[in-house]
């Protein structure tokens, strides 16, 4: 087994975090698409913010601060929806099309 000293094991921890990361924003893009085609489906829309919670978590947890400040554009997005009744609408895609270019 390689022996990694901590700084080669956070830099191994990262490299796999982000080739992850293009299937967790897939993911989340269709969850997206889910909770505009149906918008009663709360089952997607907890989903969505379980997963854009996660982000914020580990974008910082692995040093992408970008990362992390556009999952939560998302989640404030998805509280204004879930809480204040807004609609999932063109601005809120734009965040997530914002999110992705990223």
């Amino acid at each position: 087994m390689e022996n990694l000293d901590s700084g080669n094991f956070l830099l191994k921890m990262r490299e796999l975090y982000l080739s992850g990361i293009g299937k967790k924003i897939d993911g989340l893009h269709q969850l997206l698409i889910r909770c505009r085609l149906y918008p009663s489906d709360s089952e997607s829309f907890a989903e969505l913010n379980r997963n854009s919670f996660a982000l914020i978590g580990s974008g910082g947890s692995f040093g992408f601060p970008l990362i992390t400040q556009a999952a939560e554009l998302i989640q404030n997005d998805l509280d204004a929806i879930t809480n204040h009744g807004k609609k999932i609408d063109d601005y809120f895609f734009l965040n997530f099309l914002e999110f992705l270019a990223r």
